[in-house]
């Protein structure tokens, strides 16, 4: 199933989304058009934004009258692989998708997390990895680790244990050190043999698109083939958090400027009750941490960040 989203921005940035999942690149293009095409009925002056998958676009052509609908989805589609391909060709994402939040302690942040966390289920626990295994483990990826990836593991070694359900991190569970090199080897593995066979090379800087799992990227958690990764690659990025997913590699970049920049957006979102990447809310039920996801405020967050930046992809 393909995720696709019409969306309409208006002067004062306000933006209305409406989306789904439908069999197909081509039905989510008419899904597109077709949503597109009512909601200016609505709102005529309002610009449209397509969205496939990841993938954002503003799309001009819908303020031409003389386009009929099946010149609109041949427009959508142009921008939208437009889009893919300039991505592709530059190794770059669209900047939106790096949180501003500034680097700071891994330590001080965590300790906030602990915190509120000891608050609320006071029979879990989560502690830290001793010194000689992080040697190891750091010998084992033969990477540069960055400080606060060592400081992390120190304080952080596998997800919390105890009566409660917890899940500290939306859609990803913290990983052991032996569980991150086990994993982090077998996923090397997996996508050398198709990188390789192509012919291409892993980007020389940290945060460029590699389209593989790179020897590079150190995960830090992960779930089903999924994982949030260091990125040890030299330049200024270097020790970013990024996201691979196994559909589609690393493909939305980098995400935070580093960990204890995640570690302060999660932070702020337990103890101040907001959204945590701007489209995940917790909630305790049952005794248990819990996270929703709505994939439209994603979207919405995608392209508010690109107007601020001034770039309408």
């Amino acid at each position: 199933m393909v995720y696709w989203a019409m969306s309409q921005v208006d002067s004062a940035a306000v933006v209305v989304i409406r989306d789904g999942y439908v069999d197909g690149d081509d039905a989510a293009f008419g899904e597109v058009v077709d949503t597109a095409l009512s909601s200016l009925m609505e709102r005529p002056a309002a610009a449209v934004w397509a969205t496939l998958s990841a993938t954002h676009v503003q799309v001009p052509e819908f303020g031409d009258v003389s386009k009929s609908r099946m010149d609109l989805i041949a427009d959508v589609k142009r921008r939208i692989r437009d889009e893919e391909n300039r991505r592709r060709a530059s190794g770059s994402v669209p900047s939106s998708n790096l949180h501003e939040t500034r680097p700071g302690s891994v330590r001080e942040q965590w300790a906030r997390i602990a915190t509120w966390l000891h608050e609320r289920f006071p029979e879990n626990s989560i502690s830290g990895a001793e010194a000689e295994s992080i040697e190891q483990a750091i010998s084992a990826t033969g990477q540069k680790w960055p400080a606060e990836l060592v400081e992390f593991f120190e304080l952080v070694d596998g997800d919390t244990s105890g009566p409660a359900f917890v899940a500290i991190l939306p859609s990803y569970q913290f990983l052991t050190l032996d569980a991150m090199v086990e994993e982090r080897a077998e996923m090397i593995q997996i996508w050398a043999d198709v990188w390789s066979s192509r012919g291409l090379e892993v980007p020389p800087c940290a945060g460029e698109m590699s389209f593989t799992f790179a020897p590079v990227f150190v995960p830090f958690a992960g779930m089903d083939g999924n994982f949030l990764f260091v990125d040890t690659r030299p330049g200024e990025l270097y020790g970013c958090v990024s996201e691979f997913d196994k559909s589609g590699s690393d493909e939305r970049g980098p995400r935070w400027l580093s960990i204890s920049a995640m570690l302060r957006d999660l932070a702020d979102s337990l103890t101040q009750n907001k959204e945590f990447d701007e489209c995940w809310q917790w909630s305790i039920e049952g005794a248990a941490l819990q996270w929703d996801w709505s994939r439209a405020n994603s979207v919405a967050r995608d392209i508010r960040r690109a107007l601020r930046s001034g770039r309408s992809w």
